[in-house]
């Protein structure tokens, strides 16, 4: 009897990273034991071993690259940035592309315009 796959469930962070095209190879070396535990975890989810390995990693670096990052500013400094967010300068035709390419791939939200 063939086991049931079960669907593959990812973090809703690590959904944008999942619908990508994956169209870059990354070769690594680990422990054959741990290449074992893989396979088997990946079994009892009814994945793949690519598919398990890309949903750990997605919702990996997801959940790390929205961890905050500390800022170091001097006066003058803090007051340059509380400037630029009060009065931003004009959007440009470079950054109207990234907000329609982040708005493609991460969806609309409060933060996209």
């Amino acid at each position: 009897m063939k086991p049931r796959r079960r669907p593959v469930i990812a973090s809703t962070t690590a959904t944008p990273y999942l619908d990508l095209k994956a169209d870059e190879r990354q070769e690594l070396r680990l422990p054959a034991l741990l290449k074992d535990h893989i396979a088997r975890v990946a079994a009892q989810q009814g994945s793949s071993v690519s598919e398990y390995m890309l949903r750990v990693l997605a919702a990996d670096v997801s959940e790390e690259i929205a961890k905050p990052i500390e800022w170091h500013l001097s006066a003058p400094e803090f007051k340059v940035l509380l400037d630029l967010l009060k009065n931003p300068p004009p959007e440009t035709k470079y950054m109207a592309a990234a907000r329609a390419r982040a708005k493609k791939i991460f969806g609309a939200s409060s933060h996209v315009r």
